[in-house]
């Protein structure tokens, strides 16, 4: 059984990806809990140093990074605050327009992912705060954004914020990361979901329903 953590509903769209290759899969998910080394399973900020170093090596254009993450998100940003980039292969794929050396800029969010983790990405509100926030990266010169909070990588939100960004900005979510983390989730065939949360039962049934797009029984979900 694959586990994911996280202290909001991010855990749910790792599960989503997952689920979209291998329907069957066996997934068990702990949401809305305080996470750290012992809680054991896979958490977001297992996918930051795999993406962040793809992303240099072969997934920017120009070398002008812009790395999203919420205000609040206190381990994000200081997990890349002390990244060493310089040690790291750089290679964008227009060599001849690019920067000499990679441009890593961090933008701090507010209240996006609170509204993502209540399901209100698909709302005028999301997407005009969405617009005030990118529009910061655009005006970078940014060409490659990855969003460091897993929820944004859900379905409808991914979408709507790569619609807001344009073609000239590539958002990446840590979700296209999933395959690389957690290996070979095709052969699992069990088939079973199993979800502990700290959250209200019946709305974590609802926001999982959604991301992870099928049908959940009473007795899948249980709250502490």
């Amino acid at each position: 059984m694959i586990r994911f953590s996280s202290e909001d509903f991010g855990a749910f769209v790792f599960g989503s990806e997952i689920f979209r290759k291998n329907p069957v899969a066996e997934i068990e998910f702990c949401v809305k809990i305080a996470t750290n080394s012992e809680t054991g399973g896979f958490l977001e900020r297992d996918f930051w140093e795999i993406a962040i170093r793809e992303i240099l090596d072969g997934k920017t254009r120009f070398g002008r990074i812009g790395i999203f993450f919420d205000r609040k998100n206190f381990a994000g940003k200081r997990f890349f605050s002390n990244f060493n980039f310089s040690a790291e292969n750089f290679s964008p794929i227009d060599r001849r327009r690019a920067e000499k050396f990679a441009k890593i800029e961090i933008f701090e969010t507010q209240i996006l992912r609170e509204m993502a983790n209540e399901g209100m990405s698909d709302s005028v509100e999301f997407r005009r705060l969405a617009r005030k926030f990118l529009r910061k990266a655009k005006c970078s010169r940014i060409d490659t954004i990855l969003f460091g909070d897993a929820i944004f990588g859900e379905g409808k939100t991914r979408k709507i914020l790569q619609k807001i960004a344009g073609t000239q900005l590539r958002c990446l979510f840590l979700a296209d990361w999933t395959s690389a983390i957690c290996g070979d989730f095709e052969k699992i065939n069990r088939g079973t979901v199993k979800i502990t949360t700290g959250d209200d039962k019946k709305f974590t049934r609802t926001i999982a329903e959604r991301i992870l797009r099928r049908r959940l029984g009473k007795t899948e979900i249980q709250a502490i």
